[in-house]
């Protein structure tokens, strides 16, 4: 509890670091999980189930429809007439399209905002990485981070990933700051050797898309903000132990 406590007190220095959108619903908004119930993209909200890996149970795609105070679950596969795939993780909007990193299935799905009909699926070569985790965008491009080790850019234009540059072991969320891209590197995987090659933050210019250098954090960072001003916050998740706890 006392570990719940202090991850709980952490998101909220984040949080107070970060513009908020508050959004007034209803008590009588209720989910709907009918394929045939039409889904408005008017104004929602975006919501990434990831499923269960273990349980065989795929991730999918709801939204939340704030005029009519309406969830829609299942969206994806209820216009698409097939599931989003295994372990979805995150997701951004750049112009008409929505991109969605898809983890397990090591797939970018990209739909149109509005309808969600498939636009492209985006399958990584192996010298692009594999496993999507984080989906974040500039305004011209989108970048997915790699759980292999890699940042990706997608091109708009062709929905093709066009470069990928090589950061730390296993990295995780990623924000935009000052003409860079910043990610973190947890090193999950290696959590039996004590995360020993994370600790670190990856500078990537945007105008080379090269990595610039690595920034030195906490033991086994894993989520990273930008404020209103362009400073950096990053969570360290530590080893889950009191001897090595979590920090920002």
């Amino acid at each position: 509890m006392k570990k719940l406590n202090e991850l709980m007190n952490l998101w909220a220095l984040i949080a107070l670091a970060l513009p908020m959108t508050f959004v007034a619903c209803s008590d009588d908004d209720k989910p709907s999980d009918d394929p045939d119930t039409p889904v408005q993209m008017e104004e929602g909200v975006f919501v990434y189930n990831s499923g269960n890996q273990g349980y065989t149970i795929e991730g999918s795609l709801s939204f939340i429809d704030l005029q009519a105070g309406r969830v829609t679950n299942g969206a994806f596969l209820s216009v698409n007439g097939r599931s989003l795939g295994s372990t979805v993780q995150d997701g951004v909007v750049l112009g008409d399209n929505l991109y969605i990193a898809v983890s397990e299935s090591n797939t970018i799905e990209v739909v149109n905002k509005n309808t969600l009909v498939s636009v492209a699926q985006i399958r990584p070569e192996t010298s692009q990485g594999s496993s999507p985790r984080d989906a974040v965008t500039d305004g011209e491009y989108v970048y997915v981070s790699m759980f292999s080790g890699y940042v990706s850019r997608i091109n708009p234009a062709t929905n093709a990933i066009d470069k990928t540059v090589k950061v730390g072991p296993n990295p995780e969320e990623m924000a935009i700051s000052g003409g860079y891209l910043y990610v973190v590197n947890s090193d999950g995987n290696n959590w039996q050797a004590g995360y020993a090659n994370g600790k670190s933050v990856s500078k990537i210019s945007l105008s080379t898309f090269e990595e610039e250098k690595k920034i030195a954090v906490g033991l086994n960072p894993s989520k990273i903000v930008a404020d209103a001003s362009g400073n950096l916050i990053v969570l360290c998740m530590g080893d889950y132990t009191e001897t090595n706890p979590a920090s920002l």
